[in-house]
């Protein structure tokens, strides 16, 4: 009896003598310890750049988004972004925090160019109601390495990718260099149009096509005579266009091109160049990519853009676009669309605002052969807001019936991007064009 009481008394003894700074943890440190540890590692590599960074971030709702962020150790920063002209060259004093939640996150806490981004309002960023372009303001850290800073966004899972700069750069982003950059890249693809490049192991013509919602679009006819597409979203630097996710095209794995005097170079992994070429024709045939199951459905103009890119032909359809834009007045056109929904049936999308965001829709059966768009059985095939506003759109909606069947065609233009024309062959005049989507 009494060698069992020693025994217990002795366990006793030795459980009240384990004190909390004597346990041993798997990581040698107590909890505490390693997120402060954390917080400072990500605190210190923010302000280890004394001449700030460039930043890319993409979003899942639109393209890439380029900055200039200079964090300082007040927890406040300036910043420049290529999400507009403005916004290039007008700093943003905003601030940001260093916070834990499950990991280290910087955290965006006051407006900035970032966090417009997800402004939930449309009219802000050309996103949707209450998710904005379906960016992210908290980000964790993944990796820091000697001139990068690596963190994901919390929500989406978007990669904010920081990297530091020279002295030399961040003079050039101050002195309004950045907005150069942009201007000098859309001067090149509105005098460079049917671009493309080659690589080793694919035997046709690559097209390279930067899209208005900065993505940049890779198509060539594969092996089996199908046509392969590759997209990217790219933001702009000071040197040209930087892919924040690399662009796999073949053997080759793209991570951003450069404009280098009067040529643009796409740039590899491993540093290759491969310069940008130009063909007098499109590089793929048009019904190899427009239509129902194809790369492009949609003809149209971009989000909240009521007018037509320049080209080099001459039309009525920009007279009857414009005419229709006046005719809505207070209510303001928007932009429209022009989509194969099924192999049978095509869509006239008119998109509007008045109180809200509202689309006006009219159906036309089709049928598409050997390049020859006819169009079909109009009557009752709208919505109720087209009904609504049909004494503006009847203009809009004879010059479709009356000037079918349409040959349809690449429009040869000064923009660079792929614009798509229906050529009536009823009257040479009429040609309805837009760009593709």
């Amino acid at each position: 009896m009494k060698k069992i009481l020693l025994f217990f008394i002795t366990i006793i003894s030795l459980f009240c003598s384990c004190k909390k700074n004597n346990v041993e943890f798997i990581f040698d440190k107590q909890p505490e310890e390693r997120v402060a540890e954390k917080l400072d590692s990500l605190q210190t590599a923010l302000l280890s750049s004394p001449y700030g960074w460039k930043a890319a971030l993409n979003t899942k709702a639109s393209g890439g988004y380029g900055f200039y962020v200079d964090f300082r150790p007040d927890q406040t920063l300036s910043m420049l972004s290529d999400f507009s002209t403005s916004s290039s060259t007008v700093l943003k004093e905003s601030t940001y925090r260093v916070t834990w939640t499950m990991n280290a996150v910087l955290m965006f806490d006051t407006y900035n160019y970032i966090t417009m981004l997800q402004d939930p309002t449309p009219s802000v960023n050309g996103g949707t109601p209450g998710n904005g372009l379906q960016s992210d303001i908290e980000f964790e850290l993944l990796k820091i390495t000697a001139d990068t800073l690596t963190l994901q966004g919390k929500r989406y899972g978007n990669v904010l990718r920081l990297v530091k700069l020279k002295q030399s750069e961040q003079k050039d982003y101050l002195d309004g260099k950045y907005k150069n950059s942009i201007d000098a890249i859309a001067a090149y693809f509105k005098s460079h149009t049917n671009n493309y490049f080659k690589v080793d192991d694919i035997e046709s013509k690559i097209e390279f096509t930067p899209t208005t919602g900065k993505s940049a679009i890779f198509q060539y006819i594969n092996s089996e005579k199908g046509v392969s597409n590759v997209s990217g979203k790219f933001n702009y630097d000071l040197a040209g266009l930087n892919f924040n996710d690399p662009v796999a095209i073949g053997n080759k794995s793209f991570v951003k091109a450069i404009l280098d005097g009067n040529d643009l170079y796409l740039v590899t992994t491993d540093g290759q160049r491969i310069k940008l070429l130009q063909d007098t024709q499109p590089i793929l045939p048009l019904e190899s990519v427009y239509g129902y199951n194809r790369t492009y459905k949609i003809l149209g103009t971009p989000n909240d853009v009521n007018t037509l890119p320049e080209v080099l032909i001459n039309t009525s359809f920009p007279d009857l676009i414009k005419n229709t834009v006046t005719k809505f007045g207070t209510v303001k056109f928007r932009h429209f669309e022009f989509k194969f929904e099924s192999s049978k049936q095509l869509s006239i999308n008119i998109y509007y605002y008045s109180t809200a965001n509202f689309t006006a829709t009219m159906y036309f059966d089709y049928t598409l052969v050997d390049g020859v768009l006819t169009l079909s059985n109009p009557t009752n095939n709208t919505t109720g807001n087209w009904n609504t506003r049909r004494s503006v759109l009847r203009e809009l909606e004879d010059y479709l019936i009356n000037n079918s069947p349409y040959k349809t065609d690449w429009v040869p233009n000064r923009v660079g991007t792929p614009i798509v024309g229906w050529y009536s062959i009823v009257n040479s005049n009429n040609v309805i064009y837009g760009n593709l989507k």
